[in-house]
């Protein structure tokens, strides 16, 4: 699969009741659509879609990449609303990334969520060092991912 091919766009169905509600509020924060934009990077082609259906019930346009690189150029692009991030990828690591966001005056605030396979205290450090969100370890819950991200997206909607 080319680089290219996992730069596209999944429209998922965004309008499922029960889901995150947030409607647009003419803030900015959301498209004239009511949808939140997340982009997903991970370099393994399972986690990416099993991430990808984890946001599949919900009011949420997912784009997805496979490098932290890949990943910073599509930000400047779709201005995601969150970002969710392995850790240990090729190109352009999930640290990186975060601290790129970070140094950018309209991508800033964006919260981030880094998952990884390293599970260690130090890994969990350098997460919230670099600005990092919220740091989950694999295996992990997609419905802790969920809520955790469902409560990130109203931070970030308040301002917070």
């Amino acid at each position: 699969m080319s680089d290219d091919a996992l730069l596209r766009t999944v429209i998922l169905d965004s309008h499922t009741p029960g889901a995150l509600s947030m409607p647009f509020g003419g803030d900015g924060l959301m498209d004239a659509s009511g949808v939140w934009r997340i982009l997903i990077v991970e370099d393994q082609e399972d986690l990416r879609d099993l991430l990808a259906l984890t946001f599949s019930g919900g009011p949420f346009e997912v784009h997805l990449a496979r490098d932290g690189q890949k990943a910073l150029e599509m930000a400047y692009h779709i201005r995601p609303h969150l970002v969710i991030t392995d850790l240990r990828m090729p190109r352009m690591d999930g640290l990186a990334l975060t601290r790129a966001l970070r140094q950018d005056p309209v991508l800033g605030r964006v919260p981030v969520i880094v998952i990884t396979a390293w599970a260690d205290p130090g890994a969990e450090l350098q997460v919230y060092g670099a600005g990092g969100n919220a740091f989950f370890a694999k295996p992990f819950s997609p419905l802790a991912l969920l809520e955790r991200a469902e409560h990130l997206l109203r931070e970030y909607r308040r301002g917070g």
